[in-house]
């Protein structure tokens, strides 16, 4: 029987209605690959370590693996580069503290990509202190005296930092401008070679987040925490004091560690990863896991980042115009 034009006009219409639905589920289908999440530090620092514990717990709830890579170098925005040319598909993310989504404009002369717009923010899922750590050749017990021992050996006394453009950096140079003291920055790349100089008296102080210091505290009696950044003592750290309580309100900070993706990452994609954090910072073990880092577990969502690291540039900017630190 042969069908008439109307009627074949009808199925091509009713194939074009039955196949829409089945193209807009392909199309929003996510992830049907791997995910990479790329932090811009070596491996074993507070991001890493933070971003491995959300990655076993995310990849059985999204069905795909989520792999971490380590793309240390140029205070985070080596990795940060990376992910700011990948394809906006959810397949390639950034999981960073603030240094290359608001300090590193201010610290790099030739930043290679702009901060402002590479990015869409997903998630801040951490926040924590940091906590000044002195190593076994510094001559002090509190903070008072090592302001003392700075003062008595102008140049001597050294900070390790992460590298230009983190807050361990600027942390330091901050404490150096308002404490009247002279101090020596020494770059790193990441945290483990800090610990691994700081306890063996290569270098005498850090202003480590509390994930990094705790451990090394209670693990090595060499090293000693001065004092914390946090507006209260913190908990773990019952006996150390504020730098508020020393004299230093101004240096009242905290750290966090956040998620993003590439500019043009689709609504659906990111409310995925939205989503998904806020099921995975509720889970109790996860949860202690970050509280015994001294972490706080957050999972703020978009706007909530994009409003703090809108905060964060506009407080480290003024930071780094006050200090003079940069790698200019």
């Amino acid at each position: 029987m042969r069908l008439k034009p109307h009627h074949l006009l009808c199925l091509a219409t009713l194939s074009l209605l039955l196949a829409a639905p089945a193209a807009r589920a392909q199309q929003h289908a996510y992830p049907t690959k791997p995910i990479k999440v790329v932090v811009p530090f070596l491996p074993g620092g507070t991001a890493d370590t933070l971003m491995r514990l959300i990655a076993a717990r995310a990849s059985p709830m999204l069905g795909q693996q989520v792999v971490v890579e380590n793309r240390a170098g140029a205070g985070g925005n080596i990795g940060a580069d990376e992910v700011a040319r990948a394809a906006a598909d959810g397949y390639t993310l950034l999981f960073t503290p603030p240094g290359p989504l608001a300090i590193n404009p201010y610290v790099f002369p030739n930043m290679p990509y702009d901060a402002r717009t590479a990015f869409r923010p997903v998630s801040i899922v951490a926040s924590m202190p940091s906590v000044l750590v002195v190593g076994p050749r510094v001559e002090a017990d509190n903070l008072q005296d090592l302001i003392r021992h700075a003062k008595a050996h102008p140049g001597k006394l050294t900070y390790a930092s992460q590298g230009y453009g983190t807050t361990t950096q600027l942390l330091g140079e901050l404490f150096s401008i308002k404490a009247g003291v002279e101090l020596v920055h020494v770059p790193y790349k990441g945290a483990p070679p800090i610990l691994a100089d700081l306890r063996a008296g290569r270098v005498d102080m850090v202003f480590f987040d509390s994930a990094n210091a705790l451990p090394q505290l209670a693990q090595n009696t060499a090293l000693r925490a001065l004092a914390v950044t946090s507006e209260r003592r913190s908990p773990a750290l019952p006996d150390v004091p504020t730098l508020r309580e020393a004299g230093f309100p101004d240096m009242v900070t905290a750290v966090w560690m956040g998620l993003a993706a590439p500019a043009g990452t689709p609504d659906a994609i990111v409310q995925t990863w939205q989503d998904l954090l806020d099921r995975i910072m509720r889970v109790p073990e996860l949860r202690k896991r970050f509280e015994d880092q001294g972490a706080e577990p957050l999972a703020s969502g978009p706007e909530d980042m994009r409003r703090t690291i809108e905060q964060d540039t506009r407080l480290w900017s003024g930071v780094i115009r006050a200090t003079g630190a940069s790698n200019r």
